[in-house]
């Protein structure tokens, strides 16, 4: 028998740090479900001394896990 476990996550991050979470999501050895990603600016540059690096972004990821909800004890 097969669980389910839904999870809600917010990631705040720059570019690479959001994409480095969303890659560490893709190679966990456990089976994971992405259902919705929502990626939002978080902060925006608005002078001659910020740059593109300064973006922040927030994403908010929802996804399933999935477990064995197998009894084991009578064996």
């Amino acid at each position: 028998m097969i669980g389910a476990i839904n999870v809600s996550i917010t990631v705040n991050g720059s570019y690479y740090q959001v994409l480095t979470f969303l890659n560490t999501i893709e190679i966990m050895p456990r089976l994971i479900k992405v259902e919705n990603i929502s990626i939002n600016l978080a902060t925006a540059f608005d002078d001659e001394t910020s740059s593109e690096n300064d973006l922040d972004l927030s994403a908010l990821i929802n996804f399933k896990t999935f477990y064995d909800k197998t009894d084991y004890s009578d064996n």
